[in-house]
């Protein structure tokens, strides 16, 4: 019926093949300004205007200097719309002489004479946005090219031979095949041209600047060039010459710097902070501030370890301390979310590559149902040749964009985990320097250099595998339905077969977690006790104390080892149990579907052992996930906890950018006392002083009397318990 009512429409041709060759493949002149045609324009109209709609609340400011490839872009546009509109103005000629018009002459020219002024538009509008290679007007022409031949090939063998192929075909539209023919290849020849422009980039934004010596050409590639890695080609053809050295490397794209990611990350996080708790937050019976993350940094960092009370803090530093103040502090109020607000700052590109992983998906059990067709038609002599190789063509061609998309999926995934590692190292760096001295008593070194070095690692890693929570059940979900559709209710047992496997790999989950906890403690305990011993290296050689402490050492470490010793047991155990999983799937539905009776032929054997082999993937990948999810988990916690601890108040010290220019004061202190810490009795107490500028001021005192306390006061480093402390910045060194 459907098919009726298509050559109905597409009189006198028909919608597929001609009728003297309907055993063969072959494309109409219907079915070309219609199927293809429409299916063109309207992918060109939607992402179109979605494009129009994200580049129009963008901040660029930079365009394209009108260059020559553009203007052979818009040239070579006009000439196709220009064959469109001849088209248009034959079929409108045809009608008023009263001759016959086949319906869809009266939609596909005006349709293609408006969607190639809509590319126009669009190539005009990613020049004044600094766009140099479009993706969709890559594909656009790409497809228009294809277009063009077919209609070509087409034309020429009407021309040549439509008395048999269309015995009815009114002789007007006989006389207007040459007309046909030659306007189809002049439009093909600037379709033609309008891909290959678009496979040029073009010229640098006329604002745009680049201060590398060795720029990364990502940025400046084509976008064939980016879809096929081509622009990485250079480095690894330098790299097979000779080895590569460090000058060979390219700069970071500018997305890609700390100066780019950190701030994103830390808008996004003060963001979590003031919807998590109040702006102050009462602990230990004193009002605290917390500081915005975007504050400038400190020009110092702790205070020496010479100062008055330093003693006391070093012993509280070494030891865990008492931590119920801070503690206090970050339990008001709900907890902030580090995993949101990671995901509003990179989750863009990161969602980008899961539509890419989705097709992936997706193309991968097109294989299958092409093999299934391709067997069947081995089987049948009676099909004609064509479908052999439209089947061949078709599994090689699935192939090759599920690995493009594939590809593109892993390319994303690391580059927003290289992000994620950067963020989260910068943000881990800049709060180390911006702890109070009673949140550095819970904070050792070793934990710092972990979070840095271990933790941020996880998030990387992790970037890769997450997909796999959807991903994973989407192809076992598909996978047993096909197998359903094949094996019948013998699936079912391969299906029991893996529910039987989760409780097992769930305890082992919860099992790892625990492990990875323990490590992590053993891993800080380690590294604060290296810390230590290299730091007091010159008292452990003098006192000869290096066996005692290197068996300290070697106890921790050997806690470690086994820990990590039972997380690899246990990681091998859901691994084996993963890797069988696929195998005994696959012997428990062939045993259940002989033993019901039915015949295992050929096409159900080989379809089900393509399915079974995409089983496999999924139930090999959920260890590693479950392995990762819980990693990263345990790092999640202890960043969140770390960046939740408490900041100097910046406040307490005043910086003036500039002093009255009769005034030489340069640092004011009027009646202040300080303290280390809100538990800690003031060690500094009514301090009054002026210093003028140009002067050379001397500290001078015994041991423990405050010197380096009141050095570290006047950099903002002790909590000032009142009075006034005002320094001019710029001018003033300790």
């Amino acid at each position: 019926m459907a098919v009726n009512a298509l050559d109905d429409f597409c009189k006198p041709y028909t919608f597929w093949s001609p009728p003297a060759v309907r055993d063969v493949v072959d494309f109409t002149p219907c079915f070309e300004d219609t199927a293809i045609i429409w299916g063109t324009c309207a992918f060109l109209w939607l992402f179109g205007a979605l494009r129009f709609m994200v580049t129009n609340v963008s901040n660029e400011s930079s365009f394209i200097f009108l260059s020559k490839l553009h203007k052979l872009k818009i040239l070579s546009g006009l000439g196709v719309a220009v064959c469109a509109g001849i088209q248009l103005g034959a079929t409108i000629y045809h009608f008023d002489k009263g001759g016959t018009i086949p319906h869809f002459y009266y939609i596909s020219s005006p349709l293609i004479f408006l969607t190639v002024l809509f590319a126009l538009l669009l190539t005009e509008w990613d020049r004044r946005r600094g766009v140099r290679s479009s993706g969709l007007l890559f594909f656009f022409w790409f497809f228009m090219t294809v277009y063009g031949i077919l209609g070509v090939r087409t034309w020429s063998i009407l021309f040549a031979d439509s008395d048999r192929l269309y015995p009815n075909l009114p002789q007007p539209e006989v006389n207007s095949g040459m007309l046909q023919f030659v306007v189809r290849c002049v439009m093909l020849f600037f379709s033609l041209l309008s891909f290959i422009f678009s496979t040029i980039p073009d010229q640098r934004p006329l604002y745009s600047v680049d201060s590398d010596v060795n720029p990364c050409p990502e940025i400046q590639a084509s976008f064939l060039s980016q879809l096929s890695f081509w622009w990485i080609n250079d480095l690894i053809r330098l790299g097979y010459k000779r080895a590569l050295e460090n000058s060979d490397l390219w700069a970071l794209n500018p997305q890609d710097r700390c100066n780019s990611l950190g701030p994103k990350f830390e808008r996004y996080w003060q963001e979590e902070l003031d919807a998590a708790q109040p702006r102050h937050a009462v602990s230990g019976g004193k009002t605290r501030r917390h500081v915005n993350e975007s504050t400038p940094l400190l020009g110092s960092q702790s205070k020496a370890s010479g100062t008055f009370g330093s003693a006391d803090d070093t012993e509280s530093l070494l030891s865990h301390g008492d931590d119920k103040a801070t503690e206090v502090d970050v339990a008001s109020g709900k907890n902030p979310s580090l995993v949101r607000a990671l995901s509003k700052a990179f989750g863009g590109p990161f969602i980008r590559g899961a539509l890419y992983k989705l097709v992936q998906d997706l193309l991968t059990f097109v294989s299958p149902l092409v093999l299934e067709l391709l067997i069947g038609f081995t089987e049948d002599p009676d099909q004609p040749s064509w479908k052999g190789y439209f089947y061949a063509a078709l599994m090689v061609g699935t192939a090759l964009v599920q690995s493009v998309f594939l590809q593109q999926y892993f390319h994303v995934c690391f580059t927003v985990g290289m992000r994620l590692r950067s963020a989260v190292i910068n943000a881990v760096y800049k709060k180390a320097l911006r702890l109070s001295n009673a949140a550095r008593k819970q904070s050792t070194q070793g934990e710092i250099v972990n979070l840095m070095s271990v933790d941020a690692q996880r998030f990387m890693d992790i970037c890769t595998y997450l997909n796999m929570l959807w991903s994973a059940p989407l192809q076992i979900g598909l996978s047993l339905f096909f197998l359903w559709q094949t094996m019948g209710p013998a699936v079912l047992t391969g299906l029991g077969v893996m529910i039987c496997m989760i409780p097992l790999n769930m305890a082992i989950a919860i099992k790892t977690r625990k492990l990875q906890v323990r490590q992590m403690q053993e891993k800080d305990a380690r590294i604060k006790m290296m810390n230590e011993v290299l730091n007091g290296i010159k008292v452990i050689k003098l006192y000869a104390w290096e066996r005692s402490f290197l068996q300290l050492v070697g106890d921790i470490r050997e806690k470690e080892l086994k820990v990590i010793k039972s997380t690899a047991y246990l990681n091998a155990a859901s691994s084996f149990s993963w890797m069988m999983a696929p195998f005994l799937v696959a012997l428990a539905t062939f045993g259940t579907y002989i033993a019901q009776g039915n015949d295992l032929t050929p096409t159900k054997a080989f379809v089900a052992l393509s399915l079974f082999n995409i089983l496999r993937f999924p139930l090999t990948m959920l260890p590693f996930l479950i392995s990762n999810i819980v990693e990263a988990s345990v790092s999640t916690k202890r960043l969140t906890k770390f960046l939740r601890l408490e900041e100097l108040d910046l406040t307490a010290v005043e910086r003036a950018p500039e002093m009255p220019a009769s005034n030489r004061e340069v640092i004011r202190v009027r009646g202040a006392s300080f303290r280390w810490g809100p538990e800690d009795p003031i060690c500094l107490q009514d301090i009054n002083m002026n210093l003028d500028s140009p002067s050379l001021i001397a500290v001078v005192g015994q041991v423990g009397s405050g010197k380096s306390s009141l050095m570290s006061a006047l950099l903002g480093e002790m909590e000032k318990v009142s009075g006034s402390v005002s320094v001019k910045v710029r001018t003033t060194l300790f």
